[in-house]
């Protein structure tokens, strides 16, 4: 699951995501929250080791009008 995946599960369960996690970075892994933080860099560095880069979303759990949107996709590096 991607990344479009990860937000439109954000979304449509966002209600019951606030009610428990408000205002928590979840690291969210294929449409479920693994695992929450307080900070987006203690999300995404636990993400990165328990999946890799681009296997996981990082959300900020917050209503959309206080909400910061990162997107990060993974780069492959190839000698020429």
């Amino acid at each position: 699951m991607g990344i479009k995946e990860n937000y439109d599960y954000f979304e449509r369960n966002f209600d019951e995501l606030y009610k428990k996690y408000p205002d928590k970075y979840l690291v969210i892994k294929d449409q479920n929250v693994d695992k929450t933080f307080d900070s987006f860099d203690q999300a995404a560095d636990y993400g990165i080791r328990a999946f890799g880069l681009g296997n996981f979303s990082v959300q900020q759990c917050t209503p959309k009008v206080k909400r910061t949107v990162f997107i990060s996709r993974r780069v492959t590096f190839a000698e020429i």
